[in-house]
């Protein structure tokens, strides 16, 4: 009996192979490289964008910001500074009428005591010589009161003054600091805008000198570019001298009185003296 022999059967080496060589087509290194070449256009794209006034409209619109700031922090000071100018001014002028009403209640009791004394003196009979010393008294008691009314208005006005001398220079200071934090804002803001430049051109510059990318440019003078943009720098033009200069709108004021001033001085003619009865007199008297 003749023996039969079992078919052969060949494993799916073919379908195997097949999904093989479908697979490499697309897993190979050359596959990932066409993606990257890709990639470095839109990069380098990108990159010229923000090399060619993306940096610059973002450093325009933070140094515009850093101006609005500085006018409201700077209005804001000066509006304090007028409401205690205000006060201040408010202060001189409660001084003056003070002083006016003292002076004048002082020259009411001199007259007061005046008269006091001419009735005193002439219920005792006095002379004429004995009742202008006794008006004296009068005079030097207003002249006491007067000079305490004098150096209080005068220690306010000192005191005032020293408060305006104050504010004038505290402000003063606290603008020119507040523009010095302002310049010193825009220098940073100048750097940080160079340090963007530079970096961008450079990553720039490695994509173009890199062979193997399809953005290759040979001599594109890229490095030239980086070193002009590390030289420059923000030249600081210093606190406006109309800050530096500035002065304040409330300035001291020198006190002034009527009563202090020499060609307000009252002058009086020196009283004749008192004639009695004299020799000649009493010997015409007798004959």
């Amino acid at each position: 009996m003749a023996t039969r022999k079992a078919p052969v059967r060949t494993p799916a080496a073919s379908k195997k192979n097949t999904t093989n060589k479908k697979s490499g087509s697309g897993s190979g290194s050359g596959g990932g490289y066409s993606v990257k070449k890709n990639d470095d256009k839109q990069i380098l794209k990108a990159l010229k964008q923000l090399l060619e006034g993306g940096f610059a409209k973002a450093r325009d619109q933070q140094l515009a910001n850093i101006d609005t700031m500085y006018a409201t922090q700077d209005a804001d000071l000066l509006k304090g500074y007028g409401l205690r100018s205000e006060q201040l001014g408010l202060a001189r002028k409660d001084n003056d009428k003070s002083e006016a009403d003292a002076s004048f209640a002082n020259l009411a009791n001199r007259a007061r005591e005046t008269q006091d004394i001419l009735a005193q003196t002439a219920e005792q009979g006095a002379g004429e010589s004995d009742t202008a010393k006794a008006q004296l008294m009068a005079i030097q008691n207003w002249d006491a009161n007067q000079g305490e009314v004098n150096r209080s208005y005068f220690d306010t006005v000192r005191s005032v003054n020293n408060a305006v001398n104050d504010l004038n220079v505290d402000t003063r200071t606290a603008r020119i600091n507040l523009a010095t934090q302002m310049l010193g804002d825009k220098q940073q803001a100048w750097a940080n805008y160079q340090n963007q430049m530079v970096e961008t051109a450079t990553q720039a510059a490695n994509l173009r000198a890199n062979p193997y990318s399809n953005v290759y440019k040979k001599n594109a003078g890229d490095y030239k570019k980086i070193v002009d943009n590390a030289k420059k720098v923000w030249v600081n033009p210093g606190v406006d001298k109309a800050i530096t200069a500035w002065e304040g709108a409330a300035q001291p004021e020198e006190g002034e009185l009527n009563n202090t001033e020499l060609g307000n001085v009252a002058t009086v003619q020196q009283p004749k003296k008192p004639t009695g009865a004299s020799t000649g007199a009493i010997k015409a008297w007798e004959d």
